[in-house]
C-alpha cells in the first residue's frame, strides 16, 4: 500500500515531536520543592500577651497547648504598637527571619529563605531601619520548622495583613517547602515548580500531536 506524501510528512512529525518531549523529560531534574500552602488562613492575632499558636503543617490553631505549633505572633495589652513573635524550642535559635537582633524582618517579595538566612526571635516594628513593617498593608515574614512528619527543618513564609496599627493584624496565608531543607522564595502566589511547567508543556504537545494524527486520519 501506498501512503499520501502529507500522511508520511505528518508521521515524521509526530516522531519528532514525541523525541523533543522525550529530550525535555530525560533532562528534567529528578525532582524539584513545591510549595505548601497551610491550610491556616485569615488567622487574627488577639491583643494578648499568648496570642495564637499556629501549627504551620496541620493548620491547627490556638493556645500554647497545639500539637507541634511553629509559629507564635502575639501582642501585650499594655502596648498600642507590640507585634512580637515567640519561637518553639525547636529549631534552635529562633523560626523568624530577623534584619537584626530582636527585629523580625517584613520582606520584600523576591526574598529568599533558607539556610542563609539569619532567623532569630523578638518584635515587629514600623521604625525599624532595616526592613520595618509597613501599616495597612499586606507584610510578609519568613520563618523556619520542624516538621513532625518527617522529623526535619523545612523552610517557609507567610502573609500578615496590618492595619492602621500593629494591634489590627491577621495572618492571612503561610507557605512551607514540600522538601526538607530547599529554600523558598516569598511571592504573593508561590510559582509552581520548573518540573510543573515543563510536564504541562509536554502534555501540551502531546495533545497537539494526538490531534494532528486525528486529523490526518
Amino acid at each position: 500500500m501506498t501512503f499520501p506524501v502529507s500522511s508520511a510528512l505528518g508521521a515524521v512529525r509526530t516522531c519528532a515531536a514525541i523525541s523533543g518531549v522525550a529530550a525535555v523529560l530525560a533532562f528534567a531534574p529528578a525532582a524539584q520543592a513545591i510549595p505548601v500552602v497551610s491550610t491556616a488562613a485569615n488567622v487574627a492575632v488577639p491583643f494578648t500577651t499568648q496570642g495564637i499558636y499556629i501549627n504551620v503543617v496541620t493548620g491547627a490553631s490556638g493556645p500554647s497547648t497545639t500539637s507541634g505549633w511553629d509559629i507564635n505572633p502575639w501582642g501585650s495589652a499594655t502596648s498600642t504598637s507590640a507585634l512580637n513573635f515567640f519561637n518553639p524550642a525547636a529549631p534552635t535559635g529562633g523560626v523568624y527571619a530577623i534584619s537584626a537582633v530582636g527585629q523580625v524582618a517584613s520582606l520584600a517579595l523576591g526574598t529568599v529563605i533558607g539556610p542563609a538566612t539569619t532567623f532569630g526571635s523578638g518584635q515587629a516594628t514600623t521604625t525599624a531601619a532595616s526592613s520595618p513593617w509597613v501599616l495597612n498593608s499586606l507584610n510578609y515574614f519568613g520563618f523556619r520548622l520542624l516538621n513532625e512528619a518527617n522529623g526535619q527543618v523545612h523552610f517557609g513564609y507567610g502573609s500578615m495583613l496590618i492595619g492602621s496599627s500593629l494591634q489590627t493584624r491577621t495572618v492571612q496565608n503561610l507557605w512551607f517547602e514540600s522538601t526538607p531543607g530547599v529554600a523558598i522564595t516569598v511571592a504573593a502566589i508561590p510559582e509552581p515548580s520548573s518540573i510543573a511547567l515543563m510536564l504541562l508543556g509536554a502534555a501540551g504537545v502531546a495533545g497537539f500531536v494526538a490531534r494532528r494524527r486525528r486529523q490526518a486520519v
